[in-house]
């Protein structure tokens, strides 16, 4: 990927007012990429975004996102903590299926 052009034609939004937000999603049908870097996604596979970004790939979009995986850490205190994490990491591999997206998804997760 060449990305001095991708960083040329790239808007990059800061702002965390809802309006702005949405403004941006509701264009997600008229990209040809997207890319969201973001702290967590929603734990619900109905979230809006999700369906957004579905859409968005049965149309032929290719999305990337780069997420961490809330709760995870490099060791646990107690067992019943990994556990929850486990299923954490479980849920976030469902919802970011490449297959549920027709394989226009790339997940990247920080660790």
């Amino acid at each position: 990927m060449d990305w001095k052009n991708v960083a040329k034609d790239m808007k990059v939004n800061l702002r965390s007012l809802l309006y702005v937000i949405q403004k941006v999603v509701d264009d997600f049908n008229n990209a040809i990429e997207i890319y969201i870097v973001t702290f967590n996604i929603s734990k619900y596979r109905d979230g809006k975004l999700i369906k957004e970004l579905e859409a968005a790939c049965k149309n032929g979009t290719k999305v990337t996102i780069v997420t961490n995986i809330p709760k995870r850490f490099s060791s646990y205190y107690k067992d019943c903590y990994a556990l929850y994490a486990h299923y954490v990491i479980q849920d976030y591999l469902g919802i970011l299926n490449a297959e549920k997206f027709n394989m226009h998804l790339s997940a990247f997760f920080n660790l």
